[in-house]
């Protein structure tokens, strides 16, 4: 069959050779009706060509129905006003023509009587708004010419012919009744399908991702179910984390994100192979599922994704894509489907602890280091909205004078359960799962409106690299130091060693764009390598603080060793003040070492030796008490010995 001249489509479904079979009914009634017509002054004149015209008319629809030269909808739309146009031309000749009233009255119930199911079946092949106005005007017209009839065959008589007003009216009401009912049906059928498609629409959303097309959570937990339940089959998961997700979302956007988990998701599949089944759980979390698989299989798949799954994703995306993989057996390492897919992403997650880009099977030993982890992760996104997060000041001293001119802003987390967990346990996770952004704008938030307390202080916050890669944070850090009254050359961004993993002009663009602004930039852990020196050349420094292990070696090492110390310590320090950076000595955590720092000649000192981190109420009574008093006074016990 020819293709459509119109590119709608036909509707409904199987409306085609409906349609070609009533237009064949339709030609077969016609022809009957003009055989057993009653041969008179009327048919002759009249319904033979009238007739003849509405045959040549069906005649030539069923042929372009059947050629394709017309859809379903115009095929219903041409019936129609052809139907229109007889029924109209009838009405008018019979009122015109002057034929006996025995004669109007069996045509209009011969004609008439046609008009409710032509409508009918009009409005089941076609329900378009268009046919609705068509079918209301072929009523409408109906309907006046059939009472101009009436009113002219009264006048004509000189009195009301109750026997052609009952015709006229009976036939027409059935008209409209069939109109508004087969309409009424017509749209509940279509609301009861609308309601059915979109409830489909939602199943598939619920066991479908949108963006991969694979099937999600619900579908995976679902098919393990049937996997373990009644008879426990033999099979492995392998739980798949795109390395460093965040990232690539931060630094090329969301549209490239899309790109990567989109090529990734299919490239999982044709990997894994035809009896491999691949969910998205959610985010950058694949699961790829394993029907009959052993350890060594499961292994070597895994090991095949690693480094075939993401060529594809990488180059769509010009980044290079590293998975994570974990790996649980049923039913070795489990039988129910939730502790199955929690030793899988336990297995991940040991894999992201120890440099990401490998494959782990589920060891048991690992599991509560990997569950602790976890409960960090799903528990941080809520800290700060519990107010279990909180902001402690550590003083930053002049070693010339004992004044405060700095205060450096610390997280912590007071867990509901777990008490107080270190920032050197929760920003790792934080970086990992990509909640360092909100938290790290919300310490600066705080530092800033705590600032207003201690006048003529300068507040150091620490930046992770993550932070600094983010398209928007130079515009948030203005934006808190405008909302809290801050001049931008009382905060100083100080560069964690995560920073020092991001080799990324973009992080250094940002440093210049703070710089510009007025915003001071430090180093921390300065002297630990090269890397360190590296970026003091490349980055707009202002500011360096001594590794602490370079006041740690003068406690635990020998006399040997701390005139080392002593040795490189100065190095370091001439380092420093040839590129024109201040220094301050971390780690002072006894009088005597601040006294050494003091000697050696750094500019400003950092330690339990000058002050605990504390609240900002603890603080501003500090602040007010200044000068600290004689630095380095303590105890004679505490001689670090002749060290030069």
């Amino acid at each position: 069959m020819p293709e459509l001249s119109d590119a709608a489509p036909d509707s409904p479904a199987g409306g085609r050779p409906m349609m070609l079979a009533s237009l064949l009914l339709m030609v077969a009634g016609t022809v009957g009706a003009v055989l057993l017509s009653r041969n008179d002054l009327w048919d002759r004149s009249y319904d033979l060509p009238l007739y003849g015209l509405l045959l040549a008319v069906m005649s030539l629809l069923a042929w372009a129905m059947w050629s394709g030269r017309l859809t379903l909808d115009r095929s219903a739309q041409v019936l129609t006003g052809a139907g229109a146009v007889f029924l109209g031309a009838k009405l008018v000749f019979l009122g015109t023509a002057g034929v006996a009233r025995e004669v109007v009255l069996q045509e209009i119930t011969e004609s008439l009587s046609w008009l409710a199911p032509v409508m009918a079946w009009a409005l089941v092949t076609s329900f378009t708004e268009q046919m609705r106005r068509l079918l209301g005007g072929l009523l409408g017209l109906v309907a006046l010419l059939s009472a101009a009839l009436v009113l002219q065959r009264s006048l004509a008589d000189g009195m009301l012919d109750r026997d052609l007003l009952r015709v006229a009216l009976q036939l027409n009401l059935a008209a409209w009744t069939v109109y508004y009912g087969t309409g009424f049906l017509l749209r509940r059928v279509s609301a009861l399908s609308q309601l059915q498609s979109e409830q489909q629409t939602l199943r598939r959303l619920a066991y479908h991702d949108l963006l991969t097309g694979l099937p999600g959570r619900l579908s995976l937990e679902q098919r393990l179910r049937e996997l373990t339940h009644p008879v426990t089959q033999r099979f492995a998961l392998l739980f798949v984390d795109v390395d460093s997700f965040k990232v690539i979302n931060d630094t090329l956007g969301h549209a490239a994100g899309d790109q990567l988990l989109q090529a990734l998701g299919s490239e999982l599949a044709r990997v894994a192979g035809e009896a491999a089944q691949v969910y998205r759980l959610s985010g950058d979390e694949f699961v790829v599922l394993l029907p009959g698989a052993t350890a060594e299989q499961a292994e070597r798949t895994a090991r095949q994704i690693q480094e075939e799954a993401t060529r594809l994703p990488s180059a769509r995306v010009g980044v290079e894509t590293t998975l994570s993989i974990g790996l649980s057996l049923c039913p070795e390492d489990a039988r129910t489907p939730g502790e199955l897919l929690r030793h899988a992403d336990s297995a991940m997650y040991a894999v992201k602890r120890s440099g990401r880009r490998h494959v782990r099977r589920y060891q048991p030993e690992q599991h509560a280091a990997t569950e602790r982890f976890q409960l960090l992760s799903r528990d941080l996104g809520h800290a700060l909205t519990r107010g279990e997060l909180q902001v402690y000041y550590q003083p930053i001293v002049s070693l010339t004078d004992g004044e405060i001119v700095k205060i450096e802003a610390l997280a912590r987390w007071q867990h509901p359960e777990l008490g107080a967990i270190g920032p050197s346990e929760f920003i790792p996770v934080a970086e990992r799962v990509g909640l360092i952004t909100p938290i790290g704008l919300w310490v600066l938030e705080q530092a800033c409106r705590d600032l207003t307390r201690l006048p003529g202080l300068r507040v150091s916050v620490n930046v992770s690299g993550l932070q600094l890669m983010h398209r928007d944070f130079v515009p948030g850090v203005l934006d808190v130091l405008d909302a809290n009254g801050v001049p931008p050359g009382q905060l100083e961004v100080e560069l964690t060693e995560t920073t020092l993993l991001h080799e990324d002009e973009r992080a250094a663009t940002a440093l210049r764009a703070l710089q510009a602004h007025g915003v001071k930039v430090a180093l921390d852990d300065f002297g630990a390598g090269y890397s360190n020196l590296t970026r003091l050349r490349d980055l707009p420094i202002s500011h360096v603080k001594l590794d602490r292990s370079f006041m740690s070696g003068f406690q635990e090492g020998s006399p040997e060793e701390c005139r080392q110390a002593v040795t490189l310590l100065r190095a370091v320090l001439e380092m420093a003040r040839s590129l024109n950076v201040s220094v301050t000595a971390e780690g002072l955590e006894t009088p005597a070492l601040v006294r050494l720092a003091m000697e050696m000649g750094c500019d400003l000192g950092q330690g339990y030796g000058l002050g605990h981190p504390m609240p900002v109420s603890d603080l501003s009574e500090m602040v007010s008490a200044q000068p600290l008093g004689e630095l380095g006074r303590g105890p004679a016990s505490e001689p670090l010995g002749t060290v030069y």
